[in-house]
């Protein structure tokens, strides 16, 4: 709804025009499509008690990702896409111009899409048997959530989405190569 809702009110980044909205109104479907069917299978897939993965990015992990990449593109594009609202003032990523970037972004809601269908073996967070991982886990996720909460710092919230991600290809590819997954503590 708010990539939708966006790039439909917005001509100057090529989604608006009749051919390009129904590509737009496309990708939305697909997202949503693939959600329902990423929450059926784990509905269906998590019936019999406790698992050390799950199969395809979650359903939460995946619009958090893809939001905080619309929000990092917002920041550090031009401020007129954002007005009236005042952009976060502090800039990790320092002078960086992501305008160019901004047409391209619904695309990532195929990806994302894509994402939550495949058979990506994503370890079940609330197994690990790793002290270290779990403190590492729960800080990231804290100076996340604080930063969510004051509007701030997208950049760092993709960030910390995109290295889970990678760990979640890591951890799958280990668990292929061994024939079974890995203990998410030892991933």
């Amino acid at each position: 709804a708010v990539f939708y809702a966006f790039y439909a009110r917005h001509p100057a980044l090529g989604w608006s025009a009749p051919p390009a909205r129904a590509a737009l109104v496309a990708l939305c479907a697909a997202w949503t499509l693939a959600t329902a069917v990423r929450l059926a299978r784990f509905n269906v897939s998590s019936a019999h008690g406790p698992v050390a993965h799950y199969l395809g990015t979650p359903s939460t992990m995946t619009p958090g990702i893809v939001g905080v990449a619309f929000l990092t593109a917002l920041k550090y594009s031009d401020a007129a896409w954002t007005a009236p609202e005042r952009s976060d003032p502090w800039r990790l990523l320092g002078p960086v111009r992501l305008d160019a970037a901004l047409p391209w972004l619904p695309l990532l809601l195929a990806v994302g899409a894509a994402g939550m269908l495949s058979p990506l073996r994503v370890p079940n967070l609330g197994r690990l048997r790793s002290r270290a991982l779990t403190i590492v886990l729960a800080v990231t996720v804290t100076v996340g959530y604080t930063a969510g909460l004051f509007h701030r710092l997208p950049e760092y919230l993709l960030a910390g989405g995109l290295v889970y991600l990678a760990a979640c290809v890591v951890f799958h590819l280990r668990s292929i190569q061994g024939g079974k997954p890995p203990s998410p503590g030892k991933a």
